[in-house]
């Protein structure tokens, strides 16, 4: 009888060998779950997962091979993906939809897995990488969350740069 391994434990082992095979194929090698119970912890290779974007995945992948930390790494891989302008884009930065007034009003959080730290921004309008301003939250404010016009001043005088997000596919979506 084989040794059993927890609903948590078979994800995770699932994930990162899924990851190591189409993402680093030269680098990691894909293991059966089974194989890799009780050894996530014992890891020596770094691995990155994301849900729907192979870009994302692989931008965060090379950034923790090249020694990034887990922040940068994250922050790096949205980026990539918030670079996609439509068509092709995830409905984030660049290819994102717009709202009832024909704005893209841009979310992102991340957090510090150390210090269980988060920063946000929501509603922000303007601004190609939510992802950036949403570190600048965590690590130069006490706040965990800004929104609306209250982020875009943030990102501004973060030094961000306020341009037109909202392409000619994004604008002919929301007057269809």
């Amino acid at each position: 009888m084989s040794e059993s391994i927890s609903r948590c434990e078979f994800i995770a082992a699932g994930g990162a060998a899924l990851l190591g095979y189409t993402v680093l194929p030269d680098t990691v090698m894909a293991i059966p779950p089974q194989a890799m119970a009780g050894t996530l912890a014992k890891a020596s290779l770094p691995a990155a997962l994301c849900i729907y974007s192979h870009e994302g995945a692989t931008t965060a992948g090379k950034a923790l091979l090249a020694g990034a930390s887990a922040l940068d790494a994250v922050e790096q891989g949205i980026r990539a993906v918030e670079d996609v302008p439509l068509p092709g884009g995830y409905n984030v930065g660049l290819s994102a939809v717009v709202n009832e007034h024909g704005n893209a009003q841009l979310d992102a959080t991340i957090m510090d897995g150390r210090t269980h730290r988060s920063g946000s921004v929501g509603a922000l309008e303007g601004i190609a990488h939510p992802i950036s301003v949403a570190r600048k939250v965590l690590e130069e404010t006490p706040h965990s969350l800004i929104v609306g016009k209250g982020a875009q001043d943030f990102a501004v005088r973060m030094g961000f740069k306020v341009e037109e997000i909202v392409s000619d596919i994004s604008k002919q979506q929301y007057d269809d």
